[in-house]
């Protein structure tokens, strides 16, 4: 069964993440609420049996904190965990893609990397602690 997040404004899916055997199919953004459906799938499979996973993934990116949550649950899994690119990967989407342990890539699948970006404001004792932050999450995806 599907789970899938609709947009409020019509009735269009706006991101998917299910399962159908042993594969996930993640074509969302990398938010909370598609992190947390990833995982709890992972974790299902991961208790059913030990046979590896695919994980297909099309994804432009999203939020760092939550693309590391995945990543580490993939990496932490006892599973093998295959990634398949198809579409797009980008960004943070592309984080998770590298956390798989086998790669593929589909014949028109396009991976995409930038330069970290940050909407930084307030006070400048703020923007000073959020540099700093930015920085140690920059080095840290960049390893």
């Amino acid at each position: 069964m599907p789970l899938i997040q609709r947009n409020d404004n019509d009735d269009a899916p706006k991101q998917v993440v299910c399962r159908a055997g042993r594969r996930i199919y993640f074509f969302s953004d990398v938010d909370m609420w598609s992190v947390c459906e990833a995982i709890k799938l992972i974790d299902r499979m991961e208790f059913e049996s030990s046979k590896p996973i695919e994980f297909v993934i099309d994804s432009a990116g999203g939020y760092c904190y939550h693309g590391l949550a995945l990543f580490d649950r993939i990496r932490q899994s006892k599973c093998k965990i295959y990634m398949i690119a198809t579409g797009l990967v980008a960004s943070m989407g592309l984080v998770v893609y590298l956390a798989g342990d086998y790669r593929a890539l589909t014949e028109n699948s396009r991976l995409l990397n930038h330069q970290s970006t940050s909407d930084l404001g307030g006070k400048v004792s703020d923007i000073k602690i959020e540099t700093q932050e930015f920085f140690r999450l920059e080095d840290q995806i960049s390893r």
